[in-house]
């Protein structure tokens, strides 16, 4: 074993117990106590000083070629710390009670997207047969749907997920740690898709541990189970079909994407690049995706109405966004309904990125994934909502192009874990004004410089 080996080993290994500290801490986040009772300060230096280690991690595999020995023991020694997680309490996010009353109502053989929870908890004198049967179903399994956030609302997760959330219930109803066993699974196809994928782009499956042991994925995965890892393994499988130029399975794997979070469409142009001097063929596989795309989420798009959590959070949600509530204010003055009018200037601006790369830039593969990425990460920098599970987007991309900005991003977001007690205090403005700022900033500013100093983002 070499020393830059060595190296890689001592920074995983820290990497791990980072991991085990928030494990333990985690059972400090029990529900029914107050946030000045919460290791939180603990819990985001643990996360930050995690990010740092995996920025060592960049520098450490650039100068080191890893044995496929010791390279599939890392990975698994990441799929390791996944399981760590198991039986931990879910420090502050509560989605996951969402993502199990979904599988249990799909079990059931009922629609999740036809009630919102608040229907299921009065629902006991209903002339609905169905909803009587989820209210007392609910009842006889501990009323998990009062634990559901915005409960007025009806579910806003496509089908795909929807589909993970069942196969979980299948094993066990509205236990949270088989939803954990069935992401390590879907991690595990992720991790060994993103290896096939990484060499198909002439690039050194070592590169995955950037994935594997990231810190902030490992808790935002596992501790409280968010289900964007879902869409790792679909974006892995576009990528590697449009390299194997399959452009049927690749718009077939993008549309599933997009039936687990709908933004994965936004990089159609740029996937489907390498056919665009073939115009009739070009059109043919951009109508397919569509059309996939509107079959895989029907069930999705025919729930949209007043209650529906898709038109609530395409509609005015907002929380933790950096470049957002600059772009809201632009337009505040000239609009009655600034928030509709912002999202919109958005999309504009992310269409345009991902078709100047998709029919302006070189096409090539070489600049595919470093494309990508851009675009995604400019979606994470411009969106309404800056939660930090949100990094999966642009993660999936990273081992392709590390990024220092991007893997620090990892660490400054998790500052956002300090909102609560800032709320509790009074002083929530100052999170907003400062805080978040302080979050996206620097390493933004970092990113830019790695675009100009590389000029092969794309």
């Amino acid at each position: 074993m070499t020393q830059g080996q060595s190296y890689i080993g001592y920074i995983s290994a820290l990497i791990g117990a980072v991991m085990i500290y928030i494990r333990f801490l985690s059972g400090g986040f029990v529900l029914g106590t107050t946030t000045f009772d919460h290791p939180y300060i603990q819990f985001s230096a643990a996360l930050f000083i995690g990010a740092l280690f995996a920025m060592l991690l960049i520098t450490a595999l650039k100068s080191t070629d890893l044995p496929r020995r010791g390279l599939y023991g890392l990975l698994a020694l990441g799929l390791l710390y996944r399981v760590l997680f198991i039986g931990s309490v879910p420090i502050y996010e509560d989605d996951w009670n969402r993502y199990l009353w979904d599988g249990a109502v799909s079990v059931q053989g009922l629609n999740p997207y036809d009630y919102s929870p608040k229907e299921i908890i009065d629902g006991a004198a209903s002339d609905n047969v169905q909803i009587r049967q989820l209210h007392e179903f609910d009842n006889a399994q501990g009323q998990i749907t009062y634990r559901i956030n915005y409960p007025e609302l009806r579910t806003i997760y496509p089908p795909v997920a929807q589909a993970v959330f069942a196969a979980a219930a299948l094993i066990d109803p509205l236990n949270l740690d088989v939803l954990r066993i069935v992401y390590i699974l879907i991690d595990g196809l992720a991790l060994f898709l993103l290896v096939k994928t990484l060499q198909a782009y002439g690039r050194d499956g070592k590169w995955a541990l950037l994935y594997a042991l990231n810190p902030l994925l490992i808790y935002s995965g596992y501790n409280v189970a968010h289900m964007d890892l879902i869409l790792v393994p679909l974006i892995l499988l576009t990528l590697l079909w449009v390299k194997r130029r399959a452009p049927l399975k690749a718009a077939t794997a993008l549309s599933l994407a997009a039936a687990v979070k709908l933004w994965p469409l936004l990089l159609a142009p740029i996937l489907f690049r390498a056919w665009r001097r073939q115009p009739v063929f070009y059109i043919c596989i951009a109508g397919m995706t569509a059309i996939l795309s509107g079959l895989f989420n029907l069930p999705l798009l025919l729930s949209i109405g007043e209650n529906s959590g898709l038109t609530a959070y395409t509609g005015e949600w907002q929380r933790s966004s950096f470049i957002f509530p600059i772009i809201f204010a632009a337009f505040e003055p000239f609009t009655i309904a600034p928030g509709r009018l912002s999202r919109i200037f958005i999309a504009v601006i992310l269409t345009l990125m991902s078709l100047y790369y998709g029919f302006v830039k070189k096409a090539d593969d070489e600049t595919l994934p470093a494309a990508l990425m851009v675009v995604t990460a400019a979606l994470l920098f411009l969106s309404p909502t800056g939660y930090p599970w949100y990094l999966y987007w642009a993660f999936v991309f990273l081992p392709f192009v590390p990024s220092y900005g991007l893997t620090l991003l990892s660490g400054t977001i998790a500052l956002y874990y300090v909102r609560y007690a800032m709320g509790e205090r009074g002083v929530y403005e100052y999170y907003s004004n400062i805080v978040v700022p302080l979050q996206f900033t620097i390493p933004l500013l970092i990113i830019a410089y790695e675009i100009y100093r590389n000029r092969r983002y794309g």
